[in-house]
């Protein structure tokens, strides 16, 4: 039976608006990331004050107790009934030693991450109540990448402790009502996109696009076409705390950040494998650009295009310098969705589109709560969120904390060998040490058509 439920009577719903960008292309992908965290509380336990406190969650976040339906003419869109909750499930703990507490809490994640979402039919969330002690219980929640982002998950775990002690008091919670929904975001820039103010910002948008199709040309190990399923293994690397340490003073120099440095490291490692001269790379931004949008639990993430021409660059410290100032440009500009200048790529591609890299720095996951899926989820588990038919073929993610840096590359196993990536990988660590040692190294020593051992065919 087709799980794509026709649009139910005005009765049973209050809502009904059209999800736009990644939220749209994530609904249909059976790989689509789940993010999971976790809400302490330390009151004593109460399940049906737990109950309580997670139909409170739905009712104040209106998004997290909606589901998806088709209209007649095959439209997604977004249903938010009037009142619907979901049922929590319950795990006691208190019987098993401490020294077990951990292998189970993650055996407990692994299972809500494994059970199936009928998004179609049921709000795109779980929650398992954890019990480990007489004051202590925790919130396990897992929301489809769909209606969440780092920053609705800690919303999440912000709310929920609070929920559950005022159910365990029956009082009401201290928390102000959300300004606005989800919903009234998509509204609001809908809006503001068909008006003349984003006329210079779509411009803008449309110039950096010009002949973009052709730039992310890499050397796959495989055809760029569909009929094979995409998986994402990862491949782990990093710098030392050594080489840290010097960029980040390097940052400190330039008065730049160590992401933009990142950003420039894997420009020059991809014009250097393509043997191009020029290179682009997806940026990942919040989407939240009011103070209002941080109390809304949705997802906002979007991302820009950074492109730039390496061919007049003679060292890396140019480099870094344009990026920087290509990060300042853009800045402005980000309110304007990439959904919606793409689609005009798409319907100008003269050529192929070929799937590009998007960067993503994870730092502020962890300060989120946010538990990546990656990290805890067997080695070979699909789970990133990147239909057959996206822009993207490899996720570079950057996890920074106070004397690491270390990233994950996720790749599409049907355009790349993970020899391949290995060698990508290991070409952008040595990268980076050699510009830790030297900001001024020249991009002719570099090697052209060739990163320590990934070379163009």
């Amino acid at each position: 039976m087709d799980p794509r439920l026709p649009i139910p009577s005005t009765t049973f719903s209050d809502v009904v608006w059209t999800p736009q960008g990644h939220q749209a292309t994530m609904v249909d992908d059976p790989d689509c990331a789940r993010l999971t965290c976790i809400a302490v509380s330390r009151d004593s336990y109460c399940q049906p004050s737990a109950q309580a406190a997670f139909n409170a969650l739905l009712a104040r976040h209106s998004l997290l107790r909606s589901h998806y339906a088709r209209t007649p003419s095959g439209s997604l869109v977004v249903v938010t009934p009037v009142q619907d909750f979901v049922q929590i499930t319950m795990r006691d703990l208190t019987k098993h030693s401490i020294a077990q507490h951990p292998s189970l809490l993650q055996e407990c994640e692994l299972n809500i991450l494994q059970e199936p979402l009928a998004i179609y039919r049921q709000p795109p969330v779980r929650c398992t109540v954890i019990r480990l002690g007489d004051r202590l219980t925790l919130f396990l929640v897992m929301l489809h990448h769909s209606v969440a982002d780092a920053i609705s998950i800690n919303i999440v775990r912000h709310d929920l402790p609070f929920l559950y002690r005022s159910a365990l008091r029956r009082t009401s919670p201290p928390l102000p009502a959300p300004i606005m929904e989800f919903r009234d975001f998509v509204r609001e820039r809908s809006r503001w996109l068909e008006g003349s103010d984003s006329r210079p910002h779509r411009d803008y948008w449309h110039s950096v696009f010009s002949d973009a199709h052709n730039l992310f040309q890499l050397p796959y190990d495989r055809k760029p076409i569909g009929g094979t399923p995409y998986l994402r293994p990862h491949v782990v690397g990093g710098v030392s705390s050594t080489v840290l340490i010097r960029l980040r003073a390097l940052a400190a120099e330039r008065r730049t950040t160590i992401a933009i440095i990142f950003y420039a490291l894997v420009l020059v490692a991809l014009a250097r494998w393509s043997a191009r001269p020029d290179a682009a790379t997806w940026i990942c931004h919040s989407g939240r650009f009011r103070r209002e949008h941080y109390q809304v639990v949705g997802c906002f993430f979007d991302h820009w295009l950074l492109r730039l021409d390496l061919s007049s660059a003679k060292h890396f410290g140019e480099v870094l310098k344009r990026v920087h100032r290509l990060t300042l440009t853009a800045l402005p500009h980000l309110r304007v969705p990439l959904h919606y200048v793409a689609a005009d790529l798409r319907r100008t591609a003269t050529g192929p589109l070929y799937p590009g890299v998007v960067i993503n720095f994870m730092s502020f996951l962890k300060a989120a709560g946010v538990r990546v899926p990656g990290d805890s989820m067997p080695s070979g588990s699909p789970g990133y969120g990147l239909s057959r038919d996206s822009l993207l073929g490899l996720i570079v993610n950057f996890y920074e904390s106070a004397d690491r840096i270390h990233w994950r590359i996720l790749h599409s196993s049907h355009l790349f060998e993970e020899s391949t990536i290995v060698k990508f990988s290991n070409g952008l660590a040595d990268l980076a040490a050699r510009v830790a040692s030297n900001p001024l190294l020249p991009l002719a020593d570099i090697g052209d058509g060739s990163l320590n051992g990934v070379s163009v065919p």
